[in-house]
């Protein structure tokens, strides 16, 4: 692989990493947190399944094996999980300050 192509393969993987903490934001932001957990788990799922199916359509052109795929599908799982976890905690405590100092009920 070369360098332009491990960087092209960073930048996207990054990309996909914002969007979906950027979704978990929302879903922290907008939601209840049961709520957004469901939204987080749901949201890792589907981009980890992206990332496998992205995987399916390579697979003939020298690709990781299965194996390794879906060994590094889980591992986004739930490193995105965690992520999602402590961007779910962060916005809820932040919101919940806002109100305090404003005076307001949570």
């Amino acid at each position: 692989m070369t360098t332009f192509a491990a960087r092209m393969m960073l930048f996207f993987i990054a990309l996909a990493v914002l969007a979906l903490q950027t979704g978990a934001w929302a879903a922290a932001r907008f939601l209840s947190v049961p709520r957004a957990a469901v939204a987080a788990i749901l949201l890792n799922a589907a981009f980890a399944t992206g990332g496998l199916l992205l995987w399916a359509l390579r697979a003939g052109e020298g690709a990781l094996p299965a194996q390794r795929a879906v060994s590094s599908a889980l591992v986004f799982f739930l490193t995105g999980l965690v992520a999602s976890a402590l961007v779910i905690g962060w916005v809820r405590y932040t919101v919940r300050r806002r109100a305090q100092m404003s005076g307001q009920d949570c």
